[in-house]
């Protein structure tokens, strides 16, 4: 077992124990979700994850902003100058789910009325019942870009889903390897 390390069936996953985690697997995230208090936390944590958005940009959510037939979501470029919104892709398995979230809702209304200490709030009390410390909203956007890169997904798509101007935005600060991700990638190439 690699330090820092558990081993799952045949995969290594982060420790769950630690202090600040580098990234969360989805397996972790989804299970976190399953132990919110409200269907209504346990969406916001896998709309966090599935776009990798900011929670300030899901906070901003209406469901006239989804689109299931392209299996996007409109979010608004807080962060850019020169975008007023994104689109973030949504993965198909996270569609009926969404759908059934929403069904119901008004189209004009926020999906989630609640601060971003709140939400946060709930998030990290929900990985604490799953025995995973140092969960924080922004933790999901880094899992989602590690998910992707360790998945071998392209870095130019991902700067796309995560709405950033530089690709070295997205390189440098949200790309995260293990140190065991690194061991088996130097035993790879030599």
């Amino acid at each position: 077992m690699c330090q820092g390390h558990q081993e799952v069936g045949q995969r290594n996953m982060p420790k769950i124990n630690a202090v600040h985690p580098e990234y969360l697997t989805e397996e972790q995230i989804l299970h976190i979700a399953e132990h919110c208090r409200s269907k209504e936390d346990a969406m916001l944590v896998k709309l966090l994850f599935y776009t990798g958005a900011r929670i300030s940009e899901i906070l901003a959510v209406k469901p006239q902003d989804i689109d299931f037939d392209r299996s996007t979501v409109k979010l608004p470029a807080l962060k850019r100058k020169d975008l007023t919104y994104k689109f973030a892709v949504l993965p198909e398995k996270f569609i009926p789910g969404l759908r059934e979230f929403i069904r119901g809702k008004a189209k004009d209304k926020k999906l989630f009325d609640i601060s971003r200490q709140v939400a946060y709030g709930r998030i990290r009390i929900a990985a604490i019942q799953t025995g995973i410390k140092g969960v924080y909203c922004h933790l999901l956007r880094d899992s989602l870009a590690t998910k992707w890169a360790l998945a071998g997904g392209e870095l130019t798509k991902l700067q796309r889903q995560l709405g950033h101007k530089s690709l070295a935005t997205t390189t440098d600060r949200y790309i995260r390897y293990s140190t065991a991700d690194i061991r088996r990638e130097v035993a790879r190439i030599f």
